[in-house]
C-alpha cells in the first residue's frame, strides 16, 4: 500500500488566483495468503430480449460459464435472466464442482425472448445476493445488456436511486451494454450509482473479454468503499478533474475509488486556486485514505509556498504531474464533445477539443507526450465537426469516462508492482 502526492509547480503567486493541480496516487494492498480476498456472492443479470438473438446471448452465456470456473468453492453465485419477465435460471448456490455444471446445464435452456424489464431483473438479481449476506461477503451484480429500459420503471434517475441504495446494503454493481442500441448514459449512472464499472461491448465477440476483465478484479478485491479525503486549506478551492461525484465542501472533498482490487493504482487529479498571499506564507494540503473498514487508513500531505511573480514564473514544472492533468483535462472535452457531437452541435463539439488544445499549447513546451496529444486533439477537432457514427460516439464516451475513473481504455484497472509499502507521511 502507498499513498503518494505530487503538483506541477510548488510556488504560488502572492496575488492569487494561481491554478495547481494536485496529483495522488494510491496503490492498494495486495492480496496474500496472509491477507486473503474475502468471499464473494456474485449476481449474472442476462438480458434475454430478443434483440439479443444472433449469438449475443449465446455468447453471453459462454462467458458467463467460463467466470464461473474461476470461482472459489467457498464464493456464492446466481444466474437471473430478463425480458419482460424475470426467471432465476440458477438460484444462489455454492460454487461447488457439481453446482457449476449444474449451473451450465440449467444455462443451455435459455433462449431469447421479449422486451426489456431492466427494472425487474436487476432488482432480481439483486435480492438474490442479498440475501443472507454478511459483512464479511463482497457482493456485486454483473449486468449486461443489449437495449433500453421500456418496461416499469425505465429512467436513470430512479435506477441509480435503486442502485445506490443496494450498495448501500454492501451489494456493488458493474454494467455491460452491447452494441449501438444501448443506452450508455444509463448503465454508466447506476454504475456509479452502484460504485462498479460500465463496459461497452461492441458486439458478441467481445462481451466475454470484458466479463473475464471485470470478474478478475471482483476475485481480487482488496480494499471495499474506498475513499479520498482531500483537506483544503482555508481559501483554497478545489476540483476534481473527473467524473462529478462524491461530496464537496470548501473544506474538504470527498472522491469515492469505489472497491480497489490487489495492488490496483488509482491516480486522481484535484484542480486548485489559491488566494492571495504573503511572500514565504505556507499552506499545506492533506489527503487521507478510508475505507469501508477504516476511517482513516494513511495520510499524505503537500505545502504549497507563496512567492513574488518572478520567482513563481522562473520555477520549473513536473512534467509528469502535467502528462496526467492534460490527459484528464483532454478526456473531460471528449465527453463534452461527444455529448455536442450526438446534438448535431458540430461546431460546439469542435470548440470544446479546440480549448483543451489551446490550453495545452501554454505549458506543452517540447516534451514528447504532451506534444503528441496535442496533435491527437487537433485530429480530433475535424472528426467531431462531423457527424460520427453511434458506435465512435459510444466508443470514445466509454474509453473517456473509464479513464477519468483512472481506469485504462478498455475499462480494466492498472497494477502496480512494488515491494514495501508508503509510509503514509
Amino acid at each position: 500500500m502507498s499513498l503518494t502526492l505530487d503538483t506541477e509547480r510548488f510556488l504560488v503567486w502572492t496575488g492569487g488566483q494561481s491554478h495547481r493541480h494536485l496529483h495522488v496516487r494510491y496503490v492498494a494492498p495486495v492480496v496474500t495468503d496472509a491477507r486473503p480476498r474475502p468471499p464473494v456472492r456474485l449476481a449474472f443479470c442476462l438480458d434475454r430480449s430478443g434483440s439479443m438473438g444472433g449469438g449475443k446471448l449465446d455468447t453471453a452465456k459462454a462467458a458467463l460459464m467460463a467466470c464461473l470456473d474461476r470461482l472459489a468453492p467457498t464464493d456464492h453465485f446466481s444466474v437471473t435472466t430478463f425480458d419482460h419477465t424475470v426467471l432465476t435460471d440458477v438460484p444462489m448456490m455454492q460454487a461447488t464442482v457439481a453446482n457449476v455444471q449444474r449451473a451450465r446445464t440449467l444455462l443451455t435452456e435459455v433462449g431469447p425472448g421479449g422486451s426489456t424489464n431492466l427494472f425487474r431483473g436487476f432488482l432480481t438479481a439483486c435480492a438474490s445476493v442479498a440475501e443472507g449476506l454478511d459483512p464479511d461477503t463482497f457482493a456485486r451484480c454483473l449486468l449486461l445488456t443489449d437495449g433500453q429500459a421500456n418496461c416499469e420503471v425505465t429512467g436513470a434517475e430512479e435506477l441509480s436511486r435503486h442502485a445506490k441504495e443496494l450498495r448501500q446494503r454492501g451489494i456493488t454493481l458493474s454494467t455491460f451494454g452491447v452494441g449501438t442500441d444501448v443506452d450508455e448514459e444509463l448503465l454508466r449512472a447506476m454504475a456509479d450509482a452502484g460504485t462498479g464499472n460500465y463496459f461497452y461491448v461492441e458486439s458478441a465477440r467481445d462481451i466475454e473479454k470484458h466479463v473475464r476483465n471485470e470478474l478478475g478484479d471482483v476475485l481480487e478485491v482488496s480494499q471495499r468503499d474506498v475513499l479520498l479525503h482531500v483537506e483544503l486549506p482555508p481559501g483554497v478551492e478545489g476540483r476534481w478533474v473527473g467524473p462529478q461525484l462524491g461530496a464537496y465542501t470548501r473544506e474538504r472533498l470527498s472522491i469515492p475509488l469505489g472497491n480497489l482490487a490487489s495492488a490496483e493504482q488509482n491516480d486522481t487529479v484535484v484542480q486548485l486556486r489559491f488566494p492571495p498571499g504573503r511572500e514565504g506564507e505556507v499552506l499545506v494540503c492533506a489527503v487521507t485514505v478510508a475505507d469501508r473498514d477504516h476511517p482513516g487508513i494513511t495520510t499524505s500531505r503537500l505545502a504549497y509556498t507563496f512567492a513574488a511573480g518572478e520567482h513563481n514564473d522562473a520555477q520549473l514544472r513536473r512534467v509528469e504531474v502535467d502528462r496526467v492533468a492534460a490527459e484528464r483535462h483532454a478526456d473531460i472535452a471528449r465527453l463534452a464533445a461527444v455529448r455536442l457531437n450526438r446534438q448535431l452541435r458540430f461546431d460546439l463539439a469542435a470548440a470544446a477539443i479546440r480549448e483543451a488544445r489551446l490550453h495545452l499549447a501554454r505549458y506543452m513546451g517540447r516534451d514528447t507526450v504532451l506534444l503528441e496529444l496535442h496533435e491527437s486533439l487537433l485530429r480530433e477537432e475535424a472528426r467531431f465537426s462531423v457527424d460520427m457514427s453511434e458506435h465512435a460516439r459510444k466508443q470514445q464516451q466509454f474509453e473517456s469516462s473509464s479513464r477519468t475513473r483512472s481506469k485504462s481504455a478498455l475499462g480494466t484497472s492498472s497494477r502496480a508492482f512494488f515491494t514495501g509499502s508508503g509510509d503514509g507521511t
